[in-house]
């Protein structure tokens, strides 16, 4: 029988970071507009199945100059083939996921920023608890 566990302490407990996959970086220079203020939207999904825990994040920035878009996911996996209480998922998401994917992201966008030959982005630290996703399974949520 398979063991649910719906505590944020048993879940990082249970599973372990097994794989970041880099979905997308990418990155498109434009006509510079007249604004100079930059724009950031980031969005959540998330994977669950029998032992496995998949959170991915996708940010677009845009700036004067550029838009730059970063896809990663973060792959967890228990041994014990445990699953996670859907209710549990936005807490993991916001507490474990983001965590682990936000210097992905912001290396991303950097890098693409470079490769365009335009300003990188300086993209400001992430702090628990300062972006979070719906807690809906399987499900992506937009960032507040």
């Amino acid at each position: 029988m398979t063991t649910v566990l719906s505590d944020l302490a048993e879940i990082a407990s249970a599973y372990r970071l097994v794989e970041v996959i880099a979905y997308e970086h990418s990155g498109r220079r434009e006509s510079p507009a007249l604004e100079a203020e930059s724009e950031q939207e980031m969005s959540a999904l998330v994977r669950r199945e029998a032992g496995v825990l998949e959170t991915r994040f996708r940010m677009t920035v845009r700036t004067r100059d550029a838009e730059m878009r970063s896809d990663v996911g973060a792959v967890f996996s228990s041994s014990e083939g445990h699953e996670v209480a859907a209710e549990a998922v936005g807490e993991f998401i916001n507490q474990v996921g983001i965590m682990v994917v936000y210097p992905y992201l912001r290396e991303g966008v950097f890098t693409s920023a470079s490769r365009l030959g335009v300003s990188p982005p300086v993209l400001d630290l992430v702090r628990r608890g300062e972006i979070s996703f719906s807690s809906e399974p399987d499900q992506g949520g937009s960032g507040t």
